[in-house]
């Protein structure tokens, strides 16, 4: 999974604009995005639970959202480029540059 950087945007609003596109689509039921202090986490819930954790660092008064770890259900890995595609998607449409590969950390 990628890493990605919110110009002009802080955690908290980001997060509501996602969640907001992810509703839009008819995808709350699947898909959710939390905030914990400086971690981010999504998670899809169909056939099984995936989860991202992301670690939220400042990034010259925007924000970097670096991939930490990813628990990938067993039914999901056949999707996961389309998953990884769809989640990189609604990030892009509400402001996030999606950058280089980042491997997780655990």
């Amino acid at each position: 999974m990628k890493s990605f950087v919110v110009s002009g945007r802080d955690p908290e609003s980001f997060v509501e604009r996602v969640r907001a596109e992810i509703a839009s689509h008819g995808l709350g039921e699947v898909v959710s995005i939390s905030l914990s202090g400086d971690e981010l986490e999504v998670q899809i819930s169909q056939f099984g639970t995936s989860r991202l954790r992301y670690a939220i660092e400042p990034a010259d008064g925007d924000f970097r959202a670096r991939v930490i770890e990813e628990k990938i259900a067993p039914a999901h890995q056949a999707f996961l480029p389309l998953l990884e595609g769809k989640l990189n998607e609604v990030l892009q449409r509400v402001g996030a540059t999606i950058e280089a590969d980042a491997t997780p950390d655990s």
